[in-house]
């Protein structure tokens, strides 16, 4: 066990750009776990640009010192960590400091880990995505599953986000190795939204407010989704749809979907391009239903779907789509919207039944909230967690 008169400092690596605006890294590392006085947390991550100095980031302290992930970049990365991580470890080894290393995701930083492995406690491994699976060109493929298994024999635990990676990654990282399965939350509780503040009242001329934040790429085919939304707006629907988080070049391809440029000049589909996270999140107070639509592909089977947890936090009603199972275990269990086929016909219906019936987005949106405070907090899955480290 540990000896509570000897902090441990957690070194994350991580594959994020500065800031580290990742559901787990904020909810969990920054937030939980660097609030516990057992635990020092500093997060070392690429630079959004250069010249940056370690600043304060919530209760753990961010170090932009990693060069984008970007062509050599992966690699210049190894060279950089072997020469900062022994000169930050040894500074704790002096102060009689426990050493854990976190890796997010990235291949290149579990191998630079793994060959720093005798200078450290313990090496825990989160991997969120099938990156030796989905990485574009096979020789990017080849390399991440040769990086996993290189590193796999000094990993002590393997964090994933649903059950469904647990066959994928134990091929790499087998029994008797912990596994953990913490999925991506919200905990979003310190923006203070609330059903009571954003409630859907029964008023026929108020439109129902939709919102989709996240990536806009081609892969998460929202073309699809498009097409199922101006179909339904031909039958004359008082609805507002707001998509955030596109690329220009996804914006300019997705008003090419025949009918959105029209809705667009009614005012009833609007496009905003990617912003900062926290901005981005302010505008679920003024939205009804969250879109968790996601084409239900093995890209995407494993997924965790942190802006389902986030509009449930936010006190919005949901409108997902079967064939992600957490997904689908969250809106069954909470009751808090409308679970639907990946289907265009299917997708248009539900719109329709929504607007509609818009008097019980009140009920699904309490039940949200209810279900977002009492399950999806990262504060419930700690105890685990710090196991792990300790």
């Amino acid at each position: 066990m540990l000896d509570l008169k000897i902090k441990t400092n957690l070194l994350c690596l991580l594959d994020k750009t500065d800031p580290p605006c990742h559901s787990f890294v904020d909810g969990m590392l920054a937030s939980v776990l660097a609030s516990d006085p057992d635990f020092l947390v500093r997060l070392i991550i690429s630079t959004g640009r250069a010249g940056r100095k370690p600043y304060k980031y919530k209760h753990a302290v961010c170090m932009p010192i990693l060069p984008k992930r970007k062509f050599l970049g992966r690699f210049q990365s190894i060279v950089l960590l072997l020469i900062i991580l022994p000169m930050l470890i040894r500074k704790d080894r002096k102060k009689r400091r426990r050493i854990v290393l976190f890796i997010r995701n990235e291949p290149v930083y579990l191998l630079a880990a793994a060959l720093l492995s005798g200078l450290c406690d313990k090496i825990i491994f989160q991997n969120s995505f099938p990156h030796e699976l989905f990485r574009h060109g096979w020789l990017k493929l080849k390399i991440a599953r040769m990086l996993y298994r290189i590193s796999a024999r000094v990993v002590d635990a393997v964090l994933i986000v649903s059950p469904e990676g647990e066959r994928r990654v134990r091929q790499y990282f087998p029994p008797p190795r912990p596994l953990l399965v913490i999925p991506l939350l919200s905990d979003m509780v310190s923006i203070g939204l609330s059903p009571e503040r954003n409630s859907c009242k029964s008023d026929n001329n108020r439109a129902v407010r939709f919102i989709y934040i996240g990536t806009h790429a081609k892969q998460r085919e929202l073309d699809f989704v498009l097409k199922a939304i101006v179909s339904a707006m031909r039958n004359g629907l008082n609805a507002h749809f707001m998509f955030i988080g596109g690329s220009q070049s996804d914006i300019k391809r997705l008003r090419k979907v025949n009918g959105v440029s029209s809705l667009e000049k009614q005012h009833q589909i609007r496009f905003l391009e990617k912003m900062p996270r926290s901005a981005a999140l302010a505008m679920l107070a003024g939205a009804d239903v969250g879109l968790s639509l996601i084409p239900p592909v093995e890209l995407f089977r494993e997924l965790s779907p942190t802006k389902l947890a986030e509009y449930m936090g936010a006190g919005l009603s949901v409108l997902a789509n079967r064939g992600i199972p957490l997904q689908e275990e969250f809106m069954k269990q909470s009751d808090c919207g409308w679970l639907v086929e990946w289907d265009i016909d299917a997708i248009r219906h539900v719109i329709i039944d929504i607007c509609v019936s818009s008097n019980i987005i009140t009920d699904k949106k309490r039940k949200a909230i209810e279900y977002a405070r009492k399950y999806l907090r990262y504060e419930n899955y700690y105890p685990e967690f710090k196991k792990l480290l300790t």
